[in-house]
Order: C-alpha cells, then sequence, then structure tokens
C-alpha cells in the first residue's frame, strides 16, 4: 500500500522527534546558534557615547540619557512596550531633532527601531 501525501499548510510532525529553532505564528522568529547583534541596541549605545560631544544643556542631557536608556532597556525586553519604544523615539525626536552634530545618530537609532516596531504592530 502506497503512502498517503496530503497538501496541508503548517508543521506537520508525524512520529519523530522535533529538536532546534521552532517558531509558529504570526511574526515569530526563531535562531539557531549565537545570539545575534542587536541592532537598535547598538544605535542608541553609539548616540549614548555622542552625547556629551553635542554640546547640550544639562537638562536636555539628561532628558536625552533617560529616553536613550529606556530604548536600551526595550531593545532587550522579552516583551517590549510599544507604547514605550514609539515615546522614546518621539523625546528623542524633539530633544534632538534640531541638532545637526546627532542627526546621523538619531537616524541611526530611529531606523534600527523600525523592524521592532512593525514587529510589534
Amino acid at each position: 500500500m502506497a503512502a498517503e501525501y496530503r497538501n496541508e499548510s503548517g508543521i506537520q510532525n508525524i512520529n519523530s522527534v522535533v529538536s532546534g529553532a521552532q517558531a509558529v505564528g504570526a511574526g515569530a522568529q526563531a535562531s539557531v546558534g549565537a545570539p545575534t547583534a542587536n541592532p537598535l541596541a547598538e544605535a542608541v549605545t553609539a548616540l549614548l557615547g555622542r552625547l556629551p560631544s553635542l554640546g547640550l544643556d544639562a537638562e536636555t542631557a539628561e532628558d536625552a540619557t533617560a529616553h536613550l536608556e529606556d530604548l536600551q532597556t526595550q531593545a532587550s525586553a522579552p516583551s517590549p512596550s510599544p507604547g514605550r519604544v514609539r515615546r522614546a523615539l518621539s523625546g528623542l525626536t524633539g530633544l534632538l531633532g534640531g541638532v545637526a552634530a546627532a542627526a546621523g545618530a538619531l537616524a541611526a537609532v530611529e531606523k534600527a527601531a523600525e523592524p521592532l516596531l512593525k514587529l510589534l504592530g
């Protein structure tokens, strides 16, 4: 008797062991091996390093640091909050949007946050 073939969508596991990375559902991700770099965390770290050279007043620098630290926390959180990411980005843009020396680093943070925001919806 020939084996029956059915074309069914989804993950099929029939009488076998499943091991390794697995992901199911919309937006699911799985990886095998060493963790990959976190582009948002890297961009935030770079901008944090540049803050002292931007010539910001103490209050603006403190606010920018708080927004960047919040982004850093969200970038590495198991369940990041889309609202906190958006508020931190908005706050940074408001603080640093007119600072020419910060333009490139700020743009890098915003670009690195896009995939996370898309994933979170």
